[in-house]
């Protein structure tokens, strides 16, 4: 009898061929929930940090949720010793991807270890 899958696609007990994953919080201030309304207008300045962020090496993805009902964008450096997911959510898919290009370039400053353990909040929520 062939061993059963759970969603994920392995069989039980399989270990994962992916390292375990750090996920990177950021909050917004209030500054910075008005600087990304005003980035949303202009959607050259999100191609541009898109193009830049992936020619650094980043993986970037954007999808909807269901169990959320919103989009998720996520910025995934998996190069590192440490796996470190970013995410920013909106409730349009150019909002949640905004939102994680945001923190990665202006708050973080493109480093993900700039990140502290704190909660974040999504803009366009």
């Amino acid at each position: 009898m062939a061993a059963s899958k759970p969603d994920n696609g392995r069989a039980r007990g399989e270990k994962s061929k992916y390292p375990t994953v750090e996920w990177v919080n950021v909050s917004l201030s209030s500054e910075d929930r008005t600087a990304l309304e005003d980035l949303y207008a202009n959607h050259q300045a999100i191609l541009t940090w898109l193009a830049d962020v992936v020619q650094m090496g980043f993986k970037v993805s954007v999808k909807y949720d269901d169990k959320n009902n919103s989009f998720v964008a996520s910025i995934i450096d998996a190069s590192a010793t440490k796996n470190r997911i970013l995410t920013g959510r909106g409730a349009e898919a150019v909002a949640a991807l905004l939102s994680a290009l945001y923190r990665f370039f202006v708050i973080l400053e493109s480093d993900l270890s700039n990140a502290s353990e704190e909660g974040s909040n999504d803009l366009f929520d």
